[in-house]
Protein backbone atom coordinates (compact mmCIF):
# COMPACT_ATOMS: atom_id res chain seq x y z
CA UNK A 1 0.00 0.00 0.00
CA UNK A 2 1.41 3.53 -1.04
CA UNK A 3 0.20 6.88 0.57
CA UNK A 4 0.69 8.83 -3.02
CA UNK A 5 2.12 8.23 -6.03
CA UNK A 6 3.87 11.22 -8.47
CA UNK A 7 5.33 11.68 -12.03
CA UNK A 8 9.06 11.68 -12.17
CA UNK A 9 11.42 10.82 -15.27
CA UNK A 10 13.59 7.99 -14.88
CA UNK A 11 14.66 8.58 -11.00
CA UNK A 12 17.79 7.70 -10.28
CA UNK A 13 18.86 8.74 -6.97
CA UNK A 14 16.28 9.87 -3.93
CA UNK A 15 17.74 11.84 -1.02
CA UNK A 16 15.74 13.13 1.57
CA UNK A 17 16.22 15.88 4.73
CA UNK A 18 14.48 17.63 7.58
CA UNK A 19 14.92 21.40 8.18
CA UNK A 20 12.86 22.98 10.81
CA UNK A 21 10.67 19.99 11.04
CA UNK A 22 9.73 20.24 7.51
CA UNK A 23 10.91 17.07 5.62
CA UNK A 24 11.95 17.51 2.26
CA UNK A 25 12.48 14.75 -0.66
CA UNK A 26 15.04 15.67 -3.87
CA UNK A 27 14.07 12.98 -6.80
CA UNK A 28 17.13 13.15 -9.32
CA UNK A 29 16.01 12.55 -12.84
CA UNK A 30 18.54 11.50 -15.50
CA UNK A 31 16.02 10.95 -18.48
CA UNK A 32 12.90 12.34 -19.45
CA UNK A 33 12.48 10.06 -22.89
CA UNK A 34 14.12 12.48 -25.12
CA UNK A 35 17.25 14.21 -23.52
CA UNK A 36 19.00 13.49 -20.52
CA UNK A 37 18.46 17.01 -19.66
CA UNK A 38 15.35 16.10 -17.38
CA UNK A 39 14.67 18.63 -14.08
CA UNK A 40 15.19 17.00 -10.87
CA UNK A 41 12.73 18.35 -8.17
CA UNK A 42 12.70 19.55 -4.55
CA UNK A 43 8.85 18.70 -2.99
CA UNK A 44 8.22 19.47 0.50
CA UNK A 45 6.49 16.21 2.49
CA UNK A 46 3.61 18.05 3.91
CA UNK A 47 2.67 15.37 6.54
CA UNK A 48 -1.51 16.89 7.11
CA UNK A 49 -2.44 17.87 3.56
CA UNK A 50 -4.15 16.10 0.80
CA UNK A 51 -1.54 16.29 -1.66
CA UNK A 52 1.58 14.84 0.09
CA UNK A 53 4.53 15.42 -1.96
CA UNK A 54 4.10 19.38 -2.57
CA UNK A 55 6.59 20.48 -5.94
CA UNK A 56 8.42 23.38 -4.48
CA UNK A 57 10.93 23.22 -7.06
CA UNK A 58 12.47 22.23 -10.34
CA UNK A 59 16.59 21.70 -10.49
CA UNK A 60 18.77 22.04 -13.18
CA UNK A 61 20.44 19.00 -13.31
CA UNK A 62 21.55 16.73 -16.34
CA UNK A 63 21.89 12.99 -16.16
CA UNK A 64 22.09 13.01 -12.02
CA UNK A 65 23.34 9.38 -10.98
CA UNK A 66 23.33 10.00 -7.02
CA UNK A 67 22.06 12.55 -4.52
CA UNK A 68 23.75 13.07 -0.99
CA UNK A 69 22.97 15.20 1.40
CA UNK A 70 25.64 17.44 3.49
CA UNK A 71 25.63 18.88 6.91
CA UNK A 72 27.65 21.58 7.87
CA UNK A 73 27.12 23.74 10.62
CA UNK A 74 24.09 23.60 11.03
CA UNK A 75 24.07 24.35 6.70
CA UNK A 76 22.61 21.53 4.71
CA UNK A 77 24.01 20.95 1.28
CA UNK A 78 22.91 18.56 -1.48
CA UNK A 79 25.83 17.14 -3.77
CA UNK A 80 24.07 15.89 -7.16
CA UNK A 81 26.23 13.72 -9.01
CA UNK A 82 25.91 13.90 -12.69
CA UNK A 83 27.28 10.46 -14.48
CA UNK A 84 27.61 11.29 -18.06
CA UNK A 85 27.83 14.62 -20.35
CA UNK A 86 25.40 14.37 -23.29
CA UNK A 87 27.04 17.48 -24.77
CA UNK A 88 30.82 15.80 -25.02
CA UNK A 89 29.93 12.79 -24.72
CA UNK A 90 32.05 11.52 -22.44
CA UNK A 91 31.80 10.45 -18.55
CA UNK A 92 34.12 13.26 -17.46
CA UNK A 93 30.76 15.52 -16.04
CA UNK A 94 29.70 19.01 -14.46
CA UNK A 95 28.46 17.57 -10.82
CA UNK A 96 27.17 20.16 -8.41
CA UNK A 97 27.00 20.78 -4.75
CA UNK A 98 23.38 23.33 -3.89
CA UNK A 99 23.68 25.23 -0.70
CA UNK A 100 19.25 24.76 0.80
CA UNK A 101 18.00 27.89 1.93
CA UNK A 102 16.10 27.54 5.43
CA UNK A 103 13.85 30.63 4.79
CA UNK A 104 13.00 30.17 0.77
CA UNK A 105 12.72 26.34 1.27
CA UNK A 106 14.36 26.21 -1.88
CA UNK A 107 18.31 24.68 -2.84
CA UNK A 108 21.02 27.24 -4.88
CA UNK A 109 24.01 26.40 -6.93
CA UNK A 110 26.92 26.36 -4.74
CA UNK A 111 29.86 24.64 -6.14
CA UNK A 112 30.51 22.96 -9.60
CA UNK A 113 33.21 20.10 -9.65
CA UNK A 114 34.17 17.36 -12.37
CA UNK A 115 33.76 13.84 -12.03
CA UNK A 116 34.34 10.90 -14.12
CA UNK A 117 30.99 8.54 -14.06
CA UNK A 118 30.12 9.05 -10.66
CA UNK A 119 27.85 6.21 -8.97
CA UNK A 120 28.42 6.84 -5.88
CA UNK A 121 29.00 8.76 -2.31
CA UNK A 122 29.69 8.55 1.29
CA UNK A 123 30.40 11.20 3.76
CA UNK A 124 32.09 11.00 7.14
CA UNK A 125 32.73 13.14 10.41
CA UNK A 126 35.89 12.49 11.55
CA UNK A 127 36.45 13.70 15.23
CA UNK A 128 38.43 16.77 15.29
CA UNK A 129 39.08 16.80 11.46
CA UNK A 130 35.98 18.04 9.80
CA UNK A 131 34.09 16.45 6.90
CA UNK A 132 35.28 14.07 4.12
CA UNK A 133 33.75 12.97 0.75
CA UNK A 134 34.66 9.63 -1.24
CA UNK A 135 33.37 9.77 -4.72
CA UNK A 136 32.68 6.91 -6.62
CA UNK A 137 33.82 6.92 -10.22
CA UNK A 138 32.92 4.30 -12.99
CA UNK A 139 35.84 5.73 -15.34
CA UNK A 140 39.08 6.10 -15.11
CA UNK A 141 39.90 10.11 -15.15
CA UNK A 142 43.53 8.84 -16.64
CA UNK A 143 43.23 6.66 -19.60
CA UNK A 144 39.00 6.61 -19.80
CA UNK A 145 39.09 2.95 -18.95
CA UNK A 146 36.53 1.57 -17.35
CA UNK A 147 38.83 0.55 -13.86
CA UNK A 148 37.18 3.80 -11.66
CA UNK A 149 38.29 4.68 -8.63
CA UNK A 150 37.13 6.71 -5.43
CA UNK A 151 38.75 10.00 -4.67
CA UNK A 152 38.49 11.07 -1.04
CA UNK A 153 37.65 14.60 -0.39
CA UNK A 154 37.47 17.15 2.69
CA UNK A 155 34.47 19.68 2.98
CA UNK A 156 36.05 22.65 4.52
CA UNK A 157 34.75 25.70 4.53
CA UNK A 158 31.44 24.52 3.45
CA UNK A 159 33.50 23.83 -0.16
CA UNK A 160 34.67 20.32 -1.56
CA UNK A 161 38.30 20.30 -1.70
CA UNK A 162 40.20 18.56 -4.31
CA UNK A 163 40.98 15.21 -3.87
CA UNK A 164 43.59 14.03 -0.49
CA UNK A 165 43.66 10.64 -2.29
CA UNK A 166 42.63 8.38 -4.54
CA UNK A 167 42.05 4.67 -4.80
CA UNK A 168 42.21 3.00 -8.52
CA UNK A 169 41.44 -0.15 -9.20
CA UNK A 170 44.27 -2.75 -10.07
CA UNK A 171 43.90 -5.43 -12.42
CA UNK A 172 45.92 -8.09 -12.12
Amino acid sequence: MYMESFATESPTSIETFVSKGDTYVVVGNSFNGISDSSRSKLYLFAENASTKMMLQQDLIIPSVSVLHTLYDRGEIFLLAGTKFDSTSLSYKANSQIFHFNIVKGSLAPWQNFTTYGIVKVASFHAVNQGIFVALGHSVNHEDNSDEGFVSLHEFKDQMLQSYLIEFIQMRG
